[in-house]
Parts: structure tokens; sequence; C-alpha cells
């Protein structure tokens, strides 16, 4: 799960950083084609078979790609 936040966050700023320009349409677009295809990535995960720490690190990632 570490992985996985590390490279969401690694990604998420080469994004940014192509992007450069804040408020575009392209931006806003790729980031959220970027984030859906995480949040689907994500909900393939079984939340109920992670141990306690993945859970929160896994509802900690889902909040963040939401409310980005």
């Amino acid at each position: 799960m570490q992985k996985r936040i590390k490279q969401v966050i690694a990604d998420l700023g080469c994004i940014c950083q192509f992007y450069s320009i804040t408020f575009s349409p392209e931006r806003e677009c790729r980031l959220q084609e970027y984030r859906n295809e995480r949040l689907d990535d994500l909900s393939k995960e079984i939340f109920d078979t992670l141990i306690q720490d993945w859970k929160i690190h896994y509802l900690l990632l889902q909040n963040h790609l939401y409310n980005r």
C-alpha cells in the first residue's frame, strides 16, 4: 500500500509539472482521468482482507483522490 501511495504522489506531481497552467482544461481532464483510474484500481482491493494499517492507508488514499 505504501508503494502505491508513493506512486500516486509521484504521478500526480508529474502530471501537475507537465501541465503547468493551473486551471487549464487539459490539466484538469488529465488529473480527473488519473484519479478515476487509481480509484478504480483501489476499488479492486478487498478492504476486509487488508491489515489494519493498510485499511487506514487505503482510506486516506481514497480520500486524497476524491478530494484533490
